[in-house]
This record gives structure tokens, C-alpha cells and sequence, in this order.
């Protein structure tokens, strides 16, 4: 059987990077893919290497409403020609606002597309475009063939929302687990890894440290980049902790620092799917998050890190501490999340994604 993945861009983000894991899992169990990419702006991944064909728009979005206007309504000109080709094919997009114009594009055609909102449900947008995007959800959404929601809160969301009228599964994102061999003895380094924006909370875990005493030898790794940058760095300065905090800026791939840290912590405000986290559970560190995350199913307090109450910055802190102070909690904590986030390989949520598709072992 054959799948047809939309993606938005080709530039670093989450989305793009889930679509990626996804593509390459299916590609693994014998599916053909169709990786088609609506806007043509320099991409940021690299697919040049990949078994799989990717198909290019030919559309570009540069800028100004007249111009999105008709990017808009070109894109679903030629997704649909796209669908056209082979509506035997499974349809899979990802966000929020791509999945109103996918179900556009597909609309009295046979194919099957299958849709899943990629932000959190607590996220708000500006009020003409949350608008826009709850109508054409409304609307659109039970003409899907089934809803992928990462975690159990957005299932409950969509369920109350739509009722019988549309199929839901929980299948959590692929992640790309953190290869590589760690120091016999690890930096002693709290970890981010992620971009330097308001919903990422990163200003509450360097409050979180500067109030946790933490010892002279260990400091605060900060990997990534975005428009808080500066902020970020003039607010290290006044707390008087910039001998111990790092800014490295953006890296690819991350994953050095992931394996030569001991903590590592996502302060974030909301997340769709805590990428990040499982990212560095699976290079063996503990971790710490705030509650308002969806933290359900990945964590289990104490046993694979510290989950403490929503905005509670003292909580961190103590939670950092705890952690600082005790080397074999550390270790205990790191053996469990190495086991604990292979339930999220590519290969296991592709598997999981063709029975949600109707899409059998003898069909492919």
C-alpha cells in the first residue's frame, strides 16, 4: 500500500521533523511513501539520502496578505493534483493550520486523509486566525478519515469536541533516539535543548537555578536559538549566575550535548509532545518538567525524573537540587528511561499508524 506524507516546509521544526520519523518508519516496513513539501522555501533537512521521492510544490510564500491569499488557494490547486494522482493512496498531514486545506484539497475525492493537530490544545492564536482555523476544523475534521492525537488530553479534547462524528486514535510522535556511546563520567551540566521563544519557558529554569544553590562546578547548558536570545543572556547577567550558564546557540544534530550532560529539563509552558524529553530519556537523563505539559504517559515521578507543579519556579529548584545532590538517583533514573522511550521508535509508531489506517502487513 502507498502513503502520500504532506508537509508544510522542509525547515527545521517540529512538524517537519515527526512527517520525517514517520516517512522513514513506514519506509522500514516495506510502504511506499510520497513526501510532498507545499512550500518551497530553502529547507533545513537534508532528504537527498532518503529511498523515498520527494515532491517539491513549485509554490513559495514571501511575505504580505494578498500574496498569502494566493499562495493559499494555489497550494490547494496543486495538492489536490497531487491527491488526484492516486486516491488509493493513504493521506497523512500534520498542524493545525495545514490540515483545513489538506481536507480542501481532498474534499469529494476518494482518498483517505488522515489529520493530526500538532500544538497544544491550550495554545491560543490571534483572534482572526483561531477563527479561521477552529471553523475550518469544525467543518472539516469529520470529513477525515481518523485523528491522530499524541496524548491522552488532546484525545479527551477532540472526543469532547466532535463526539462520534470523528474517529480518534492516540499515537504518540516517533522520536529519534540519541545514539552515541556517553562519557564514562558525565559534565556536570543541566541541559535545554530547543528554541529561545516565550512558550518555552526557558527564563523559568534559569530563575529555577539561580534559586537552587546549585554548586560551584556544575552549570546550565542552553542549545538553541530564537528571539529571546538576548533577554535570556541580560537576565543571566543580573541574577549573577553568568559563570555558570552557557548559550551555544543553535546545533545540529544536538546530540553530543545530550550525551555528555546529567539533567536534563523542558521548563515549557505547553507542548503538543515533548519531543526534547524523550529525546534526552533515551540518552540516559533524568529529567524535569513543569505539570503543565502532557507528561502522563512518558513520566512516572521519581522513577524517570521530576514532574513538579505548573509555573512553581521554587519546585524547580528544589527539584534541580534534589537531583545535583544525588548521583545514584541520576543513575537509577537514566537506566529506566533508556528502556522506557523504546516504545516510541519509528519503526514501532509506524506500525501503529498502518493499523490506525487500515493498512495490514499482507497489504504492503
Amino acid at each position: 500500500m502507498k502513503v502520500l506524507i504532506i508537509s508544510p516546509t522542509l525547515k527545521i521544526g517540529g512538524i517537519e521533523k515527526a512527517l520525517i520519523s514517520v516517512a522513514d518508519g513506514l519506509t522500514a516496513l516495506g510502504v511506499s511513501v510520497t513526501f510532498f513539501v507545499c512550500n518551497g522555501h530553502k529547507p533545513g533537512f537534508d532528504l537527498s539520502d532518503r529511498p523515498y521521492p520527494v515532491v517539491w510544490s513549485g509554490l513559495a510564500y514571501n511575505g504580505g496578505f494578498l500574496n498569502k491569499v494566493k499562495y493559499t488557494f494555489s497550494l490547494i490547486i496543486r495538492m489536490r493534483e497531487e491527491i488526484r494522482q492516486d486516491t488509493e493512496r493513504r493521506v497523512l498531514c500534520f498542524g493545525d493550520f495545514m490540515n483545513p486545506l489538506v481536507l480542501l484539497a481532498g474534499l469529494w475525492l476518494k482518498a483517505k486523509i488522515y489529520v493530526s493537530d500538532r500544538t497544544s490544545i491550550d495554545i491560543k492564536y490571534a483572534p482572526i486566525s483561531d477563527l479561521i482555523i477552529q471553523n475550518g476544523k469544525r467543518f472539516l475534521y469529520p470529513r477525515s478519515a481518523g485523528f491522530i492525537a499524541q496524548t491522552e488530553r488532546v484525545r479527551k479534547h477532540m472526543n469532547q469536541r466532535f463526539g462520534q462524528r470523528l474517529r480518534v486514535e492516540v499515537i504518540p510522535n516517533a522520536i529519534k533516539l540519541i545514539r552515541g556511546e556517553a562519557p564514562q563520567e558525565r559534565e556536570k551540566s543541566i541541559l535545554y535543548v530547543g528554541r529561545l521563544s516565550w512558550e518555552k519557558g526557558v527564563d523559568r529554569l534559569i530563575q529555577a537555578f539561580a534559586k537552587s544553590d546549585a554548586p560551584a562546578d556544575w552549570r546550565l547548558d542552553i542549545v538553541g536559538d530564537g528571539p529571546l536570545r538576548r533577554q535570556y543572556e541580560a537576565m543571566v547577567e543580573n541574577l549573577g549566575i553568568a559563570k555558570q550558564v552557557r548559550f551555544y546557540g543553535y546545533q545540529q544534530p544536538p546530540d553530543p550535548y545530550f550525551l555528555n550532560s546529567s539533567i536534563f529539563v523542558l521548563p515549557s509552558h505547553f507542548e503538543g509532545f515533548p519531543n526534547a524529553l524523550c529525546e534526552a530519556m533515551s540518552a540516559g537523563l533524568p529529567v524535569a518538567c513543569f505539570a503543565s505539559i502532557p507528561h502522563e504517559a512518558i513520566i512516572k515521578q521519581d522513577v524517570h525524573g521530576v514532574v513538579v507543579p505548573a509555573d512553581d519556579i521554587d519546585a524547580m529548584a528544589v527539584a534541580l537540587k534534589r537531583l545535583m545532590d544525588d548521583p545514584e538517583l541520576r543513575s537509577t533514573m537514566a537506566a529506566n528511561n533508556v528502556e522506557h522511550v523504546k516504545q516510541f521508535e519509528a519503526s514501532k509508531i509506524a506500525r501503529k499508524l498502518l493499523d490506525f489506517m487500515q493498512l495490514k502487513p499482507a497489504d504492503v
